[in-house]
């Protein structure tokens, strides 16, 4: 089932797209589409639900979650029809959050490989936000979580400052 903000969305395409819900028909199929599988759903469209997902689960607010995918892969919401989360860094990071191999083992329960990092977009997403909600844990604010996601260590850096104040938030 789609949140509420995955409704609102898609209602407002609808409405973009010249579509009025006045109808009963009209609106039965609103229904429908409000109601489909995020499996099979496009990549924009189901790292958007992975993101609500995974960081009301980790007490991550949504707009970080938002802006880190946003900064890693470019990702620009859920009406992004072009975008593709299998991507690499430079640095070996994979996937629409960037995680890089050691740091995914370092933080799940079973061995990560680059492969599943770069294919399962849930467990990219999910590792992603655990790793956010533990650094903030351990450095006690999301400047220097955040920094320390891109960085490695506890800075205060402008990837972070970009997220933190709602910068890199492509949905405003």
């Amino acid at each position: 089932m789609w949140s509420l903000k995955s409704v609102i969305s898609i209602a407002s395409l609808s409405v973009l797209l010249g579509a009025t819900f006045i109808e009963t028909e009209k609106q039965e199929s609103f229904v429908k589409l409000a109601t489909v599988d995020v499996e099979n759903a496009p990549p924009c469209i189901k790292l958007y639900s992975l993101l609500e997902k995974y960081s009301t689960e980790y007490e991550v607010p949504f707009e970080i979650a938002l802006g880190v995918a946003n900064e890693e892969t470019g990702y620009l919401g859920p009406f992004h029809w072009s975008y593709n989360p299998k991507k690499i860094s430079s640095a070996a990071a994979y996937g629409a959050m960037q995680i890089q191999v050691p740091t995914a083992n370092d933080n799940w329960d079973k061995r990560v490989t680059s492969k599943m990092l770069m294919n399962d977009l849930e467990l990219n997403v999910h590792i992603s936000m655990r790793l956010l909600a533990r650094l903030k844990e351990k450095y006690g604010n999301w400047r220097v979580a955040l920094g320390a996601y891109n960085s490695g260590r506890p800075i205060v850096n402008g990837y972070a400052i970009r997220i933190a104040s709602g910068q890199s938030n492509p949905i405003k």
